[in-house]
């Protein structure tokens, strides 16, 4: 079985990712491991481990 892939919308994404980056670096997708707003105009990171990569997503 592969990697599953979720999202997860919020509206506090910065403090999310400080809390995350500071207490957890080593989930971090290395793709997506920094807030990145893209152009569908959502700002965005992502975790992943062995089983399961998540989006995290402030619109």
């Amino acid at each position: 079985m592969g990697l599953r892939v979720s999202s997860v919308t919020l509206e506090n994404i910065e403090e999310v990712y400080e809390k995350v980056s500071k207490k957890f670096p080593e989930l971090l997708h290395p793709n997506l491991s920094k807030i990145t707003l893209r152009p569908w105009n959502a700002k965005e990171f992502a975790l992943m481990d062995e089983q399961i990569g998540v989006i995290i997503q402030q619109w």
